[in-house]
């Protein structure tokens, strides 16, 4: 039988340690990514939105300006 000496149980549990690392920065970066897309798409949706009631505001001033955005003749 081999006889493990203090030196190779250091070098065990630093291998250990560098890929248990590996693994919580894996985990973590992930759960920053899909935070990052929630975000993103929150502020898409947000400035569609506000862009959607602009337009409709100005509809509503000018209806004239309608044709551009239908294609129903209005009067």
């Amino acid at each position: 039988m081999t006889e493990i000496g203090l030196a190779e149980y250091f070098g065990i549990g630093e291998a250990i340690g560098i890929i248990a690392t590996l693994f919580v920065i894996l985990y973590f970066s992930r759960k920053q990514m899909q935070t990052l897309s929630v975000d993103i798409e929150t502020k898409i949706l947000s400035d569609l939105d506000l862009r959607i009631r602009e337009i409709t505001c100005m509809g509503i001033e000018r209806p004239e300006l309608i044709k551009v955005v239908s294609k129903i003749e209005s009067d």
